[in-house]
């Protein structure tokens, strides 16, 4: 532990850090972002028909509308600034979690200090906290979900557990990309290697069963009523983005649909309004409620959980096969716009006009900044990411722009975690000596992994967004792949696992707060 600095003095930088930059931006008129609310019930249903339209939701799993809802019913004429209050309080904690998980997982203090700040000030961390979005919240759940799991592996309360499998479930009930799969896998993970005896597995699998079952009784909830077994009936239109509207492929749709191998849905861009398709398939039987039979919303923006949709969305995904294998090269190359995405900076979504909130051309500088020595970006120009529909001739324009915009710490850090992540993993649980410190990482990367496989192969346009709801858990990844290959390189020959640069021999028994007094005495895990 660096004795020039204390964890209370730490935590006291963060706290200031925090609150100044927090007030600093709202002062330059930072204010909550309400932009094109896809995603939400009309807002007249949720404040006045809460419960029935929660009921009726198939295109969205339901926490974050219940989240809008309630502060509708509550603050009516505050709740922009009750949501405000609640995402800074969010960012808050998720502040303190990286911080306090980067320090238990073995990094110094003014590492996990610099870190901290350097997320704090973030220009994405200020831009998502002020967007009414659900990646924000997401996020913060992720990074609690992680603090509880690692303070069960440490105490071994069952308080922990409850925490941890409530937050995960959480999250699959607020975004759908997070599957009920992620769930289970994390469940079985956790029940093969998290514990110690048969007690301790009996115990984990029945605290993870409630959750999963809660899960599983919303997608069971859609598959009576709506005939899907998902968290979201828009998995089609999602998977849509990758040709449809796309101008360069116009010609060879247009020659797909004459022969009949798909519909004239597929030409047609995806999350577009009910009269761009009605013409083109029937419309199904009202339900009687507006929630399902609404065409718009109340403040004019398309109902995307009216029926409808879930026909135009299976209409979309069962298109998809012919198209992939007529254009598989187009396909293929759409995973790598993806991808290409997915390693920009995170606020990459707020360059584009409609997405610009109040107070961002103040901060340009601090995310020019960002962009050039955190992330290492070369081109930043928003111009050089929006032109989607080259023609053929010039394709190889686009990859290069798009190449450059690409950050190459993102890049480089995600190569590294890939790479030195599981065999620290696999070696820690072969031997069976720190389960917590092995168990915490999995975890960390395995969400990672997941969200960035899943959301990169069923998405496009807006992969760095999924990116950010797993970026605290990328970062302290990061950290601690370069503090174990620096103290490897350090300590070469030296068996052990490493916590604040030196190697810490594994314990025979349980984590204990110190190893038996020595002339070489070092710390261990708590």
């Amino acid at each position: 532990m660096n004795p020039r600095l204390s964890q209370g003095a730490s935590v006291s930088i963060i706290v200031t850090c925090y609150v100044l930059s927090r007030v600093t931006s709202w002062r330059m008129g930072f204010r909550l972002l309400t932009i094109d609310l896809w995603q939400c019930l009309d807002f007249s249903l949720l404040q006045h028909d809460l419960l029935k339209s929660l009921v009726l939701l198939h295109a969205q799993p339901p926490l974050f509308n219940l989240l809008i809802g309630t502060l509708l019913k509550v603050f009516p004429e505050h709740w922009k600034d009750a949501y405000t209050l609640l995402s800074l309080s969010l960012g808050f904690i998720a502040s303190l979690c990286l911080y306090f998980l980067m320090v238990r997982l073995g990094t110094s203090l003014l590492l996990a200090l610099i870190m901290t700040v350097l997320f704090i000030f973030n220009p994405a961390t200020l831009l998502y906290e002020q967007f009414l979005f659900y990646s924000h919240i997401v996020m913060t759940l992720l990074c609690l979900s992680a603090f509880c799991l690692e303070r069960f592996l440490a105490t071994r309360h069952i308080g922990w557990l409850i925490a941890f499998f409530l937050l995960t479930a959480s999250v699959c009930l607020t975004h759908a990309l997070f599957h009920l799969v992620w769930l289970v896998g994390t469940a079985l993970a956790l029940i093969l290697w998290g514990g110690r005896a048969r007690y301790d597995r009996k115990k984990i699998a029945l605290v993870a069963l409630v959750p999963c079952l809660l899960v599983g009784a919303w997608y069971a909830k859609n598959w009576y009523l709506f005939g899907h077994f998902s968290a979201s009936t828009w998995l089609g239109m999602n998977v849509a983005k990758r040709w449809a509207g796309n101008e360069a492929l116009q010609p060879e749709l247009a020659l797909l649909v004459e022969r009949g191998a798909i519909s004239q849905v597929s030409v047609i861009t995806s999350f577009r309004s009910l009269d761009r398709y009605a013409g083109l398939m029937e419309m199904p039987e009202p339900w009687g409620h507006a929630a399902l039979d609404s065409w718009y919303k109340s403040d004019g923006n398309p109902n995307f959980n009216h029926t409808a949709y879930i026909r135009v969305a299976d209409q979309y995904l069962e298109d998809a096969v012919p198209i992939a294998k007529a254009m598989p090269g187009a396909m293929a190359r759409s995973v790598l716009v993806s991808w290409l995405f997915y390693f920009q900076p995170d606020s990459q979504l707020f360059l584009y006009d409609y997405f610009q909130p109040q107070g961002f051309a103040r901060i340009r500088w601090l995310d020019t900044v960002y962009r050039r020595v955190y992330y290492l970006q070369y081109r930043t120009e928003p111009e050089s990411v929006i032109e989607w529909d080259y023609p053929p001739d010039a394709r190889h324009r686009y990859y290069w722009q798009m190449g450059q915009a690409v950050s190459l710490s993102l890049l480089v850090g995600t190569c590294l975690v890939m790479i030195v992540v599981p065999r620290q993993v696999w070696r820690l649980l072969r031997v069976k000596q720190d389960d917590r410190y092995a168990l915490v990482l999995l975890y960390l990367w395995y969400t990672v992994v997941y969200a960035a496989v899943v959301g990169n192969t069923l998405e496009l346009y807006e992969n760095h967004r999924f990116r950010f709801e797993t970026y605290p858990l990328w970062i302290i990844l990061v950290v601690v792949s370069l503090v174990q290959l620096w103290s490897q390189g350090a300590q070469k020959g030296t068996r052990g696992v490493v916590f604040s640069g030196k190697p810490v021999p594994a314990p025979p028994t349980r984590c204990s707060t110190r190893t038996p007094a020595s002339s070489g005495e070092v710390q261990t895990l708590q």
